[in-house]
């Protein structure tokens, strides 16, 4: 994820299968004549769901709101309905791709929770993921794929989702007096600075711009110690000693904290 790109930055995670499917009802063990199997991939009648859970979870760690998108490579197949299979001239068929398939479906839930997702966090229930913004550290996600046909399939070739975090920005409320010091500005709203895993960590510190009053000739300032929560100001004179100075401030970045 790189920092600062357009009006958002995003994290896109995709898991690509070889073919994520229902499995049959049937058992290998229970079959009588090996000789009466279509196919050795799909044994008996197509299983009305079944659940996959993503193999990793989603740790922003700590608690933001973020926009969900969902991702999808689907299609639906009959896995009996091959050219083998059917007996009929060719001249006869009513349509050489097979019957319309309209009878299976693919959807993708969510949980989330405010606790560290890798100790002992209390977990909201699943629920349908439909686009929009939630609020959360850790997410997971599960697909629940169905058919209501058992002669129809479905096929996932990707399923995953889009997190994105709009650019923002925050600004001081008026004149800020530093004080012959180091000043400390907390921000009213914390935000997204990267992790080890998304991005890398402070990959993506927000801008702060300062502007600055009743400065004298030779005075100059350092911004320091920026980061998700806040930053340091300290003004000095011509000689490096602290003095007290008016500034206004503004911080530009990505994603807002709870």
């Amino acid at each position: 994820m790189p920092p600062y790109q357009g009006n958002k930055t995003d994290v896109f995670y995709s898991e690509e299968f070889d073919a994520l499917v229902i499995d049959g009802h049937a058992l290998l063990d229970a079959i009588a004549d090996f000789d009466l199997i279509s196919s050795m991939d799909y044994l008996g009648d197509i299983q009305a769901e079944g659940t996959y859970e993503f193999a990793n979870t989603l740790d922003l760690e700590a608690v933001y709101s973020l926009d969900l998108s969902r991702f999808f490579v689907t299609a639906g197949f009959f896995p009996n309905d091959l050219i083998d299979s059917r007996t009929g001239e060719v001249d006869t068929w009513a349509d050489w791709d097979g019957g319309i398939i309209n009878r299976v479906n693919a959807s993708l839930y969510l949980r989330r929770t405010n606790d560290d997702p890798a100790g002992t966090p209390t977990w909201s229930g699943w629920q349908e993921f439909v686009n929009g913004t939630f609020l959360g550290r850790g997410f997971q996600f599960k697909s629940v794929l169905t058919s209501s046909d058992p002669a129809q399939n479905i096929l996932i070739d990707q399923l995953g989702y889009e997190a994105t975090f709009q650019r923002r920005s925050e600004q001081s409320a008026g004149v800020v007096t530093s004080g012959a010091g180091t000043y400390s500005v907390t921000f009213a709203n914390r935000f997204f600075t990267g992790t080890s895993v998304l991005g890398g960590v402070n990959t993506s510190l927000p801008s702060v711009g300062i502007v600055a009053q009743n400065m004298a000739t030779g005075d100059y300032f350092n911004v320091t110690n920026v980061t998700a929560t806040g930053f340091d100001v300290t003004f000095r004179n011509r000689g490096g000693t602290a003095v007290s100075r008016d500034f206004l401030w503004t911080a530009v970045g990505f994603g807002r904290g709870a």
